[in-house]
C-alpha cells in the first residue's frame, strides 16, 4: 500500500534529520582529513556549537559518585586548555601579544565542551563513534586519498624529491596520518575479525595495505620510526592475548616482509633511510656540521635547548630567538643556514613549544600527551570486553604515535592537525568515560 504524500514527506524529513546531525558530523570528521583543506577545522567549529547547545539545554552538572571520574574530566580539560594559556601567558610576560599564535591552541580548547558533552552521553548510539571510526571511516579515508592520487586530482602534490602528499599537508604529516589510520584499522580488525565476512575483511585489509604504501611513498621517516613501536605494542596488548603466540609471530613476519618489500621497491625511501644512518653516524658535536636532514635536526634540538634556558619563563615567541642566532654556543656546531632554517620550527613538538612559550609551553605539551594516557589507564574494566579493549588501545596508540612522530616534527602546530588531535582524543576518552565509568552497559557486546 502506497503511503500518502505527506507521510512520505515526513519520512524524508526524518531521514534527513537523522542523516545530517552532530553525530554524523563527528563520524565523518576524519573522512576528508587529507583531501579537503579546512574540512576538519570547519567541522570542529560546528560540533563545538552543537556541544555547547547540548550542555546548556540539559544543564549538565558533573557531580558523580565516582570522584576520580570528575578528576579525570578536570585534568583532561586542563590539558586541552593548557597550550592556549601557555602561549597567552608567555606573550603577556613578554608584552608581545600576537593573536595568530593562538589559533592552533584555540582549536584544542574548542574541544573541551565536545569532550564534556560526549562523556555525558551526547551522540550515544548502539555503536560508539570510536567503533565506527576504526571500522569504516579510517579505511575509507585511506581509500579516498589513494583514489584521488590515482586520478591525479589537483589535491595531489609531488614534491621536488618525488615524495607524495596532498596540496596542504607536508609529506611528514601525510605519511604519519595515513599510517595512524592504518594502525587504528589493524587494532579494530585484530579484535573483531571473527565477526566479519570475507568481503569486509578484504576491504579493511586492502585499506591497511594501501595506508602503508602511501606512507612509504610520502618518504616520511618519522612514520617508519613508529612501526617497530606499534608492532611491540600490538603484540603485547592484543596479539598474544587475543590471537595467540604462533599467529602473532606469523603476522609480524608477514608484516615485516611486506614493509621491507615496499621499502626496497621504492628507491627514494631506501636512499633516505641510508642517508639518515650515514648522517647520524657522521654528526660532530664540537665542529660545524654539513646541512643535511638528520644533522640539521640534531642541531635544531641543541639550539632549541640553548634558547629555552636563555628565557625559560617568557619564551621567545616565533622569532625572538634570532637575536642569539650568532651566539658562539650555537655557531660552533651549526651553520648559518641551519640556524636560520629553524624559523620554520625546530622539528620537535616539545622543543618548539618550549622555545616559543618557555616553561609554560613545555608543561602544557607534556600534559597534552601524558594526561590523556593517565586518564585512560585509570578507567578499569574487564579486559575480555572487546569494546573496552578497543577504546583503551586506540587512546594509547594515538598518544604513542604522536609522541614518537613529535620527536621529528610538530604535531599540533598547524590548525588542522590541532583540530584533529583535540577532537580525536575528546571522542576516544569521552566515550570511554561514558560507557565504562558511568556504569553504562549499552555498548558492552559488539
Amino acid at each position: 500500500m502506497l503511503l500518502p504524500k505527506f507521510l512520505l514527506k515526513m519520512n524524508c524529513l526524518f531521514f534527513l534529520k537523522n542523516l545530517f546531525n552532530f553525530r554524523t558530523l563527528v563520524i565523518i570528521s576524519p573522512f576528508f582529513l587529507l583531501s579537503i583543506k579546512h574540512w576538519i577545522n570547519t567541522l570542529v567549529i560546528l560540533i563545538f556549537f552543537g556541544s555547547l547547545y547540548y550542555l546548556f539545554k540539559n544543564k549538565i552538572n558533573f557531580k558523580f559518585s565516582l570522584i576520580n571520574i570528575l578528576n579525570i574530566r578536570i585534568i583532561f580539560c586542563i590539558s586541552l586548555i593548557g597550550p592556549f594559556f601557555s602561549v597567552l601567558l608567555a606573550q603577556f610576560l613578554r608584552n608581545d601579544l600576537y593573536l595568530p599564535n593562538l589559533d592552533s591552541p584555540l582549536r584544542l580548547a574548542l574541544c573541551i565542551p565536545i569532550f564534556l558533552a560526549i562523556s555525558n552521553g551526547w551522540l550515544t548510539n548502539k555503536y560508539s563513534i570510536t567503533y565506527m571510526w576504526s571500522k569504516y571511516i579510517f579505511p575509507f579515508s585511506i581509500l579516498i586519498t589513494f583514489v584521488s592520487i590515482l586520478l591525479k586530482y589537483d589535491i595531489v602534490t609531488v614534491t621536488s624529491s618525488s615524495r607524495i602528499s596532498t596540496y596542504f599537508v607536508d609529506p611528514i604529516s601525510f605519511g604519519s596520518l595515513v599510517l595512524l589510520m592504518s594502525f587504528n584499522s589493524i587494532i579494530h580488525y585484530s579484535l573483531f575479525h571473527h565477526k566479519y565476512n570475507y568481503i569486509y575483511k578484504i576491504f579493511i585489509l586492502t585499506a591497511i595495505f594501501i595506508g602503508f604504501y602511501l606512507s612509504i611513498l610520502s618518504g616520511s621517516r618519522a612514520g617508519l620510526l613508529v612501526i617497530p613501536f606499534f608492532i611491540l605494542f600490538w603484540s603485547y596488548t592484543i596479539g598474544i592475548k587475543y590471537i595467540g603466540i604462533r599467529k602473532t609471530l606469523f603476522y609480524i613476519f608477514l608484516s615485516l616482509t611486506i614493509i621491507i618489500f615496499f621499502i626496497y621497491s621504492d628507491k627514494i625511501i631506501l636512499k633516505r633511510i641510508y642517508l639518515a644512518i650515514i648522517e647520524l653516524c657522521n654528526y660532530k658535536f664540537d665542529e660545524i656540521n654539513p646541512d643535511n636532514s638528520v644533522g640539521m635536526r640534531i642541531s635544531f634540538y641543541r639550539n632549541a635547548i640553548f634558547y629555552f634556558f636563555e628565557r625559560p619563563l617568557t619564551g621567545w615567541g616565533d622569532l625572538g630567538w634570532l637575536v642569539l642566532i650568532n651566539s658562539p654556543e650555537t655557531s660552533n656546531y651549526s651553520s648559518l643556514v641551519a640556524r636560520e632554517f629553524a624559523k620554520n620550527g625546530f622539528h620537535n613538538e616539545i622543543l618548539t613549544n618550549s622555545v616559543r612559550s618557555g616553561i609554560w609551553g613545555f608543561i602544557s605539551t607534556i600534559s597534552l600527551f601524558f594526561i590523556p594516557l593517565y586518564a585512560s589507564l585509570k578507567i578499569k574494566n574487564n579486559e575480555l570486553d572487546l569494546h573496552y579493549k578497543l577504546m583503551k588501545s586506540l587512546i594509547v596508540l594515538f598518544i604513542l604515535h604522536n609522541f614518537i612522530v613529535g620527536i621529528t616534527t610538530e604535531v599540533t602546530n598547524l590548525v588542522f592537525l590541532s583540530s584533529f588531535f583535540g577532537l580525536t582524543l575528546s571522542v576516544y576518552l569521552g566515550e570511554m568515560i561514558y560507557f565504562y565509568s558511568n556504569k553504562n552497559t549499552t555498548q558492552r557486546n559488539l
